[in-house]
């Protein structure tokens, strides 16, 4: 019997590019046994989340909780006061 899979590790060679209104984070897709979590564990979705502000908070999905995602790129624009 097999155990629980592993967890898969956090893509590297993540870009940001930013300006006033919006930030686009690209990452390259995880493709390798290694990198996914193991070949009995396909990668079935990357998770994206926000946290507002540079003290922290509370982190909030983006995508690839659901729908489930396995785009390498995401694009938010946070709300502004007033």
């Amino acid at each position: 019997m097999e155990g629980e899979p592993a967890a898969p590790g956090a893509p590297t060679r993540v870009e940001a590019t930013t300006d006033d209104t919006q930030i686009t984070v690209t990452w390259p897709a995880l493709t390798t046994a290694a990198e996914t979590g193991g070949p009995s564990a396909p990668l079935t979705s990357y998770n994206v989340q926000w946290v507002a502000g540079a003290s922290g908070g509370t982190w909030a999905d983006l995508s690839g909780i659901s729908p489930l995602s396995l785009a390498t790129t995401q694009t938010a624009t946070p709300v502004q006061p007033g």
